[in-house]
């Protein structure tokens, strides 16, 4: 064990913080505003066969909105779009 290392865990004792500490990551990104939540809607209907994270970068590049992967996949879940390409191949 390094001796920086033992130094450092007999601080955290005498300061009674021995336990790790959890960091939870919070997202900031703004919420989506309904127009944004209507195009993507609309760009994944007109793009069935892309996945979320395709269409999120698809949508950057053409100008439509400008969200994150995760916001796409909420939105796209919400509405019931995301088992799309299921559903695509069931019927053909």
């Amino acid at each position: 064990m390094a001796r920086t290392t033992y130094y450092r865990w007999q601080a955290r004792e005498r300061d009674e913080r021995l336990a790790d500490q959890v960091v939870v990551p919070r997202r900031r990104a703004a919420p989506a505003t309904p127009q944004e939540r209507q195009a993507v809607c609309c760009f994944a209907l007109t793009h069935p066969q892309t996945g979320y994270k395709r269409l999120t970068w698809q949508m950057v590049d053409e100008d439509v909105a400008y969200l994150r992967p995760y916001q796409v996949y909420d939105i796209l879940s919400d509405q019931e779009l995301l088992c799309r390409q299921a559903v695509l191949r069931q019927s053909l």
